[in-house]
């Protein structure tokens, strides 16, 4: 279970979505200029976090071939 978890939660493409997705909201007027901005900056968040992730165990299993 925790492998799946931490794949979806790893999926870039699923957070690229987002994006997208949240842009068309912007521009056919559903969500505001400040709900777009407060939503942008966590799946910015999230992308750092996948990639701070993604380089800690690419470390690990580094370490571990050692």
């Amino acid at each position: 279970i925790h492998k799946e978890v931490m794949k979806e939660f790893c999926d870039e493409e699923t957070v690229y979505e987002e994006l997208r997705r949240l842009q068309y909201l912007l521009d056919v007027g559903e969500i505001s200029e400040k709900k777009y901005d407060q939503m942008e900056n966590l799946l910015m968040e999230r992308l750092q976090e996948i990639e701070k992730y993604k380089e800690e165990m690419q470390e690990e299993e580094e370490d571990e071939s050692s």
